[in-house]
């Protein structure tokens, strides 16, 4: 790497431009506008823009939408990246959030969930396109819950006393291959698609909840619509070409 000082164009976050051409050198751009579809025909913004968008905030050190276009946006000149104004990111990817779920336990208490499909899809298509996960008979798969304290207006009160959602995160090795938000109310074992002990699919005697390590997983689910932790390794376990191209 050669080094040259230009006085007139020092940056403060040009290592943000080493990372757009290591996922444009794989084709995380192409690979998220194909997973997530094409915007309508008017867009001036794709949706690789509204997700390069938001990791150039964190990366950056950013904390809100409005960071992007008047602290960072300034700094970023980039054939990779098309910097959108706060409102239109945030309308972007209110475009991607799906509905919440509710659920109605045994003793009629209501529990509410929501997990992505799309993005549960496309963070697992790019996992397998980098080479971090591949087809192999059996993966160990963690799932953990942690209470997130949050004065939001459908936070509900924990077991903690507190107010927030209880999410859930499923890891294989130290990839993230599933996510899904929870009430606070929602105790590890609530009947939502994600299965507790002697569900299909899952070997061994363990359940799923918090401090409690997910159990070795056999490729066995038929149905790979990312709806729970179990249909992970199925999708995982799909035959489909790997090429980064």
């Amino acid at each position: 790497m050669k080094v040259t000082y230009h006085p007139d164009s020092v940056t403060p976050f040009g290592g943000i431009h080493f990372v757009y051409e290591l996922l444009s050198r794989y084709g995380i751009d192409r690979l998220i506008n194909r997973e997530l579809g094409p915007r309508a025909a008017n867009s001036r913004y794709c949706y690789s823009d509204l997700i390069y968008g938001l990791l150039s905030i964190f990366l950056c050190g950013g904390d809100c939408a409005e960071d992007l276009a008047e602290h960072v946006g300034p700094y970023i000149d980039s054939e990779h990246l098309q910097i959108p104004s706060a409102d239109t990111l945030l309308r972007i990817q209110r475009e991607l959030a799906s509905r919440l779920t509710r659920y109605l336990s045994r003793r009629g208490v209501s529990h509410l969930f929501n997990w992505n499909g799309p993005l549960a899809r496309l963070n697992l298509r790019v996992l397998k396109h980098l080479g971090r996960l591949g087809a192999q008979e059996s993966y160990t798969l963690d799932y953990d819950n942690v209470i997130l304290p949050t004065q939001k207006a459908d936070a509900r009160r924990s077991y903690r006393g507190c107010y927030g959602y209880f999410p859930g995160v499923a890891m294989i090795g130290d990839q993230i291959v599933y996510v899904e938000n929870r009430g606070a109310i929602a105790n590890r074992c609530t009947n939502s698609t994600a299965p507790c002990a002697g569900s299909s699919g899952y070997s061994g005697n363990r359940g799923f909840g918090s401090n409690a390590s997910g159990p070795t997983v056999a490729v066995t689910p038929e149905r790979w619509s990312i709806g729970s932790p179990a249909a992970v390794i199925g999708f995982i376990s799909r035959p489909e070409a790997t090429s980064r191209s």
